[in-house]
């Protein structure tokens, strides 16, 4: 019996969860496998899943006794769930297993469901899996034990419905996840239901186990580099040459030195005076601006532009919890101190997320918005990131067309993401900046 060591990774809900499994005994099936010794770290982290999940790796490596290198497979939980959640999960899944040469094992979140119900209780063979995917609707599917195969069978894929249209199994069956203490007795599931686990959320540990039995049945699927990993080891990224297998992230020749203004590059890039509010933090934009790190003392201003720039502001809290978390903010302001614009910036795997920019109405139009986004860019390269990633209402068609003039591409639509009037919701369109796509280092 060869010993397995597998690390499962989940980060799809509200909770960062890593399990470290150790296995020694049979996975196929054919005899009844020794029960793995496995450790976990399960912590409710809310939306900084990605600060927390390195420490907890490392963490829980010690604490088993092994190295990162023994590690043979990494399992993740492949969604559906948080947008976020799920990126920070298959980015450090796809980094972790690319550095050690091993394998990666997607794992349905909705599967973790009635996996982590049956390891609850054995005798769980049909389950309902149904999360609150929030927008008054349910992420579900349908899954039943195959004893013979030992393995579970999809009855429904995954799904996106309101909570009435779930199908209720015509046999007994579990209701696993968070659905029904959302919604109750909205969810008629719970009324058919055989017995209701609510515990049975995405879980490391269940992840674990099922990528177990499937890492001796199915071919693995081998991580992919990314384009910016691959230009680097090629000797070439952002335009210039670099040894390879490093990236290197100085600004590009032809276009001089990010986050300068073609009339600040013309009078030699010279610097904010150091007798002016905060640091600049890339040089003088335009004659008279200049950009500082977004601090508690700016937040008066900001959320005063905030609410006449928006329908839907963020809060003070919103700003605040942002700044706690370690997230970049940036202000732009006049060289008389008044503010013009700002942005909030969340490094996420390996892209930088703009959670808000916004420049006042009465500086609208003249390349703030532009500056920022420049600024954007130059924290990116900083932190060694390949691109950056915005939402942005379709009704916003001033943002989109700064968005698209700055090299953004729209990549996919958020459905009912935003809140809206007369309490309905608008779409998000996702677009995304890459420094790996040709042309992406020349954005105005």
């Amino acid at each position: 019996m060869t010993q397995t060591v597998l690390l499962a990774i989940d980060t799809s809900t509200e909770f960062c969860s890593v399990a470290l499994l150790c296995s020694a005994g049979d996975t196929s099936g054919a005899t009844a496998p020794a029960a793995p010794r496995i450790w976990m770290r399960h912590e409710a982290t809310g939306a900084v899943s990605s600060t927390r999940l390195l420490p907890a790796i490392r963490e829980l490596f010690d604490e088993a006794g092994f190295v990162l290198s023994d590690c043979g497979a990494i399992a993740f939980g492949a969604g559906p769930g948080s947008f976020t959640g799920l990126r920070t999960a298959t980015g450090v899944a796809q980094g972790l297993a690319f550095g050690l040469g091993v394998p990666v094992v997607p794992v349905g979140t909705l599967l973790a469901c009635a996996e982590a119900a049956r390891l609850a209780d054995p005798s769980v063979t049909r389950v309902l899996a149904a999360l609150d995917a929030r927008m008054d609707e349910v992420y579900w599917a349908d899954f039943a034990w195959d004893g013979e195969q030992q393995e579970w069978r999809t009855i429904q894929a995954a799904s996106l419905d309101a909570p009435a249209q779930l199908s209720i199994p015509d046999v007994p069956f579990t209701l696993a996840g968070n659905a029904a203490a959302a919604f109750g007795e909205r969810l008629p599931a719970v009324a058919h239901a055989q017995r209701v686990d609510g515990d049975a959320v995405p879980h490391a540990r269940a992840v674990a186990t099922a990528a177990l039995r499937r890492t001796a049945r199915r071919p693995h699927r081998a991580p992919r580099r990314s384009r910016a990993r691959v230009r680097a080891q090629q000797g070439c990224a952002n335009g210039s040459r670099a040894p390879r297998g490093q990236v290197d992230t100085s600004p590009c020749r032809h276009r001089g030195r990010i986050g300068l203004s073609r009339g600040a590059r013309r009078r030699g890039g010279r610097r904010c005076p150091r007798g002016s509010r905060g640091h600049a933090m890339s040089g003088v934009l335009l004659a008279d601006r200049y950009l500082s790190p977004m601090t508690e003392s700016d937040l008066d201003e900001v959320v005063s532009i905030e609410k006449v720039a928006y329908e839907f502001p963020w809060t003070r809290g919103n700003f605040e919890d942002s700044l706690r978390n370690g997230y970049f903010g940036i202000c732009m302001r006049h060289v008389t101190g008044t503010l013009l614009g700002y942005c909030v910036l969340m490094p996420v795997v390996d892209e930088l997320h703009v959670l808000n920019l916004c420049v006042a109405p009465s500086a609208q139009g003249a390349g703030a918005g532009l500056a920022l986004l420049r600024e954007a860019v130059r924290t990116a390269r900083n932190q060694r990131l390949e691109g950056l990633l915005l939402e942005v209402r379709p009704s916003n068609h001033r943002a989109i067309r700064l968005y698209e003039r700055f090299g953004f591409k729209s990549i996919g639509r958020r459905k009912n993401y935003y809140p809206a009037r007369h309490r309905s919701r608008e779409d998000a369109i996702v677009m995304r900046f890459s420094f790996a796509e040709e042309g992406a280092h020349d954005a105005p």
